[in-house]
């Protein structure tokens, strides 16, 4: 996957969250949108037991905080955060 940099405002991180509930999409990328300045949907791959979305997002900080609300959210099995340069 070639990655580029999102902008000069914030770090730029990868999020790959993996739902068992589809319904909880929305209000996880809610989440995504209020913490990130910059947001995308890179991917997005639905099977018949789960689904998983990756973000391209712009971050000037909280993002511990950031991945404990997404995988708070019910139906959210795994919250994963990938930082690159």
């Amino acid at each position: 996957m070639l990655l580029a940099k999102m902008g000069r405002t914030g770090q730029d991180y990868i999020i790959i969250l993996e739902f068992s509930d589809g319904n909880m999409e929305q209000k996880a990328a809610d989440v995504v949108k209020a913490y990130g300045k910059r947001v995308s949907v890179k991917t997005k791959t639905v099977t018949d037991t789960a689904m998983e979305v990756t973000y391209a997002v712009s971050l000037a900080g909280e993002e511990a905080k950031l991945v404990n609300d997404l995988k708070a959210i019910r139906g959210v099995e795994k919250a994963v955060l990938v930082s690159y340069n």
